[in-house]
């Protein structure tokens, strides 16, 4: 996934969960710079939780594309807009700006969602990973077991993931603990709530995912990466 892809699937994903938002991503061939206008401004800076999200995307951004600059404004006139890239409209379904602010909870992924995200991520930049996701209910700690261990402590790309992964968890899920680490018999994971095998070829058929419904994950707020 390049950066284009990246901010698309981000846009999707925020439209999906913020209703009465419009977005627009155009690309400044000028400045090198990526541009996605947020539509309005009560939901774009009138909003705490909003803005959590927008953080992440910056952060997330960043840590992924050193390289990519990535600028979230409001619409303005100074932004060059001619090359548009994306667009997304998302209706307020009857539910006016105020009413928004007041139901956040709705729009925004939890805890187990925003780390199954991030592993099927990862899992698509990293051959021949294995991830099982638990919870932990003595510890309330999600756990992450990762192997093999030459890839987890040997794989300079995937020690930055993993780090960012660290970062944007405790950032902005500060209620929460998470326990990344690899193979180890003193886990807890009887509570398996998602695995990932991402095969050394590169082949996304020969991957295999399971997910397991499970009850004793409470919710948090983040985005998906």
């Amino acid at each position: 996934m390049d950066a284009k892809d990246f901010i698309i699937a981000r846009i999707d994903d925020l439209s999906k969960r913020t209703k009465g938002l419009s977005l627009r991503y155009a690309y400044d061939t000028k400045t090198d710079f990526h541009i996605v206008e947020i539509e309005p401004y009560e939901i774009w800076r009138g909003n705490e939780e909003y803005i959590k999200i927008e953080c992440y995307l910056g952060l997330a951004s960043s840590s992924l594309f050193p390289k990519e600059d990535l600028l979230i404004s409001e619409r303005h006139r100074t932004n060059d807009m001619s090359n548009i890239i994306y667009e997304k409209h998302s209706k307020l379904n009857n539910m006016d700006a105020k009413d928004f602010t007041n139901n956040m909870s709705n729009i925004i992924m939890d805890a187990k969602d925003f780390i199954i995200a991030r592993i099927d991520d990862i899992s698509a930049r990293i051959k021949g990973i294995s991830f099982h996701y638990a919870y932990e209910t003595k510890t309330d700690f999600h756990i992450v077991e990762v192997t093999p261990e030459e890839i987890r402590r040997g794989n300079e790309e995937y020690i930055k993931l993993e780090c960012n992964l660290w970062l944007v968890f405790s950032s902005l899920l500060p209620k929460e603990d998470i326990f990344i680490c690899g193979k180890c018999d003193i886990n807890d994971m009887s509570n398996i709530i998602y695995e990932k095998h991402s095969d050394a070829v590169n082949d996304s058929s020969n991957r295999r995912d399971f997910i397991f419904e499970n009850n004793n994950c409470p919710a948090a707020y983040s985005l998906a990466l």
